[in-house]
């Protein structure tokens, strides 16, 4: 490990399931950022049993929180002895900050997830509440839309894709 950048990303609660199935909670302060083929370390390492392995499955059970399958767990004693320990991954094989990304879709076209056009993003402030993105609309008027998870519902892959969001109840009318 030593020489790569390595960030610790979630402690694991509890076990969920015969399985070998385990709940895990992000590190406050960090977006949960866990995927299905994401390389983890178990800090303090076990004696014996996993300690490093491959997330196999990943139910989401919210913000902040999932129930996630991991190479070498068999069963409900195997993810015992996980509880209580934190999990590390590379910090290269993280996208820990979402709102690089939200950078990125200046210039693109945003729409509503209810297939409605809204304009272009022009502006991308930062504020201490939340970042917010202004999207002039064709009639030149502008809308502000908090970046937060329940507003942003798809950013752009590719080029040419719109950004796609979930307008909350009065934001239009602001």
């Amino acid at each position: 490990m030593s020489g790569t950048p390595y960030e610790t990303i979630a402690r694991v609660v509890k076990t969920r399931g015969l399985e070998g199935k385990v709940l895990v909670r992000c590190t406050e302060g960090l977006p949960f950022c866990i995927y299905e083929g994401l390389e983890l370390w178990v800090v303090p390492p076990l004696l014996e049993g996993v300690r490093r392995s491959l997330v196999l499955s990943l139910e989401s059970c919210g913000d902040d929180s999932a129930v996630i399958g991991l190479e070498g767990l068999e069963s409900i004693d195997d993810a015992e002895r996980l509880v209580g320990r934190y999990l590390l991954a590379r910090a290269e094989d993280l996208d820990l900050d979402p709102q690089e990304d939200m950078v990125l879709v200046l210039g693109c076209l945003a729409v509503s997830d209810d297939g409605r056009e809204l304009g272009r993003v022009t502006e991308y402030l930062e504020t201490k509440a939340n970042d917010v993105l202004v999207i002039t609309r064709h009639d030149g008027s502008e809308l502000l839309v908090p970046v937060i998870e329940e507003t942003v519902v798809a950013v752009p892959e590719q080029d040419g894709d719109p950004l796609v969001l979930h307008l909350l109840g009065g934001l239009e009318e602001l």
